[in-house]
């Protein structure tokens, strides 16, 4: 299967990649890069989608950051690692076709938790605006939700769009309180829920909820237990992310011939509970390791075994790579020859998970590069295959991309905002020509307690980056302000933090330190 889906998107990828290279010549729809890439390319146009004529699947990854990918090994002009991916540890063909029929995104940054970065994607605005500044906790009294009177990508694709998108949204929610009700999803914009508000306690055992828009309103919704037999043995039947895939297909196939669609696939695994995955979505050999130490589906690891954890959150990782494969796999051929694939992480791989044990303080729920640097991968009929993009993008940017990639043009959209302030800026020059210089000079990333966005003395957490330093403000619950600088570039596991003495910063430090100041203050 994997064969098969990588040999579809790389022949799709090519033919689109010689149909844009055919024209030279300015044409209607086509925009002019004067890049750094030779004189051919300064002379050929991009090509902007038409409205309308793309699908736009995106696939939201949960607490798996890139130092578990195998594919950000391989790149010799990407960040330099902190921790090295396990190369040819965690078998991922799926996301390795990906790979190779389109565009890696070296440097793409979200938030440390899940909530902020999925509501950043869809609104295309940071937290501070949004309230939304940590994931939302089922215990949290009150709760967060994010507001409905935001523009989310979903509103802009119904009510802007020359010809308005089918919009599902399946797997995890998480933008909303557990009180609220499953209507929220609706009121985001989207036509068609299934799923699950947060995260599960179990991914086997767990309630599945959906939601129907009747016209402009939340018509039916509806709960149910998975598996339906109470205290039923584990299987792929239930397992959280099989029933997102699944439902997922159906009604991509179900839609009418030639409706445009944008799908929003958010899998649960491989965030906690670590859960022996299904065995049919694993590599022979990983089967044969999890059997051999006596774990079958649905097993957590034994207290007395902690390496034990991590080898089944890797296999979950693999589990999590055949899902995306069976996503792609079960999309009607024709219909996947027009769709651009977008996979995206929504913050770094959890603390404990992380291969190298001296750096569990720089993972998920921190402002470090392991914490904040996710996975993004683009690949579909307008990418070039193998691209790889070096240019600062934020999960922010999703929002005006995916836009732009369904034929909404910057006037169109603005206009729709009404003057509201919107962070997210395009990269699909990134996505048309990876070599091309992009418009974002920082990457910004945050954390609070959720709702109204607090003053400056009640655990607020900002950061930022240039790509090559690193600058963080820390306010304590006291209200006392920490800062902090590192260089990326030259110290890329950011263990020595250069305001911290006896260090004295050199006049490029301070130059940074000066314009990363200047950048966070302008936000």
């Amino acid at each position: 299967m994997a064969r098969s889906i990588r040999l579809s998107l790389t022949l799709l990828a090519a033919s689109a990649l010689g149909a844009a290279s055919a024209a030279v010549a300015p044409t209607p729809g086509f925009v002019h890069d004067a890049t750094r890439v030779g004189a051919r390319a300064r002379l050929a146009p991009l090509r902007l989608p038409a409205p309308g004529e793309f699908n736009v699947l995106l696939v939201v990854l949960d607490d798996l950051g890139t130092d578990k990918l195998a594919l950000y090994a391989t790149d010799p002009g990407a960040p330099a690692p902190c921790t090295s991916p396990l190369v040819g540890g965690i078998p991922t063909p799926n996301l390795d076709a990906l790979r190779a029929s389109g565009v890696l995104f070296t440097r793409c940054y979200a938030n440390p938790t899940c909530s902020p970065t999925r509501a950043a994607i869809l609104t295309g605005r940071y937290g501070l605006r949004t309230g939304m500044g940590t994931a939302i906790i089922t215990s949290d009294d009150p709760g967060y939700t994010l507001p409905t009177g935001e523009a989310t990508v979903a509103e802009l694709l119904r009510d802007v769009s020359a010809h308005p998108y089918r919009r599902g949204a399946f797997g995890k929610w998480h933008l909303a309180d557990e009180e609220a009700s499953d209507c929220h999803v609706i009121e985001c914009g989207f036509e068609r829920f299934v799923g699950h508000r947060g995260n599960n306690v179990s991914h086997y055992a767990w309630t599945k909820r959906s939601a129907t828009a009747s016209g402009a309103a939340c018509g039916l919704t509806s709960s149910s237990p998975v598996p339906a037999v109470p205290g039923a043995a584990p299987s792929a039947d239930s397992w959280d992310a099989s029933v997102t895939r699944a439902e997922a297909v159906a009604w991509i196939a179900g839609l009418p011939a030639g409706e445009r669609f944008f799908a929003l696939v958010s899998f649960g695994p491989p965030h906690g509970p670590f859960e022996t995955p299904p065995y049919a979505t694993l590599s022979r050999r990983t089967r044969a390791r999890l059997s051999a130490l006596g774990y079958e589906a649905g097993d957590v690891a034994r207290s007395s075994e902690p390496d034990d954890e991590r080898l089944i959150y890797h296999a979950t990782v693999e589990a999590l790579d055949h899902e995306i494969g069976a996503l792609l796999a079960g999309i009607p051929s024709v219909t996947l020859a027009e769709t651009i694939v977008i996979i995206v992480g929504d913050n770094g791989t959890v603390g404990p998970m992380i291969s190298d044990s001296a750096l569990v303080g720089h993972g998920k729920r921190t402002l470090y590069e392991l914490g904040t640097r996710v996975p993004l991968v683009v690949s579909g009929p307008i990418t070039p295959a193998g691209g790889t993009c070096r240019e600062l993008v934020g999960a922010v940017d999703l929002w005006r991309t995916i836009a732009e990639l369904c034929g909404l043009r910057p006037p169109e959209i603005d206009a729709a905002l009404g003057g509201a302030a919107v962070d997210s800026r395009s990269f699909l020059t990134g996505i048309l020509r990876p070599e091309a210089s992009l418009a974002r000079a920082h990457a910004y990333f945050e954390a609070f307690p959720n709702g109204v966005p607090p003053p400056a003395n009640a655990s607020y957490r900002r950061g930022i980056t240039d790509g090559a330093f690193r600058y963080m403000r820390l306010w304590s619950d006291a209200g006392v302000l920490s800062e902090r600088l590192y260089h990326t570039a030259a110290d890329p596991c950011e263990s020595t933090d250069l305001l911290a003495p006896p260090h004295v910063l050199a006049p490029a430090e301070s130059a940074a330190l000066a314009a990363l100041r200047a950048a966070m203050d302008a936000i």
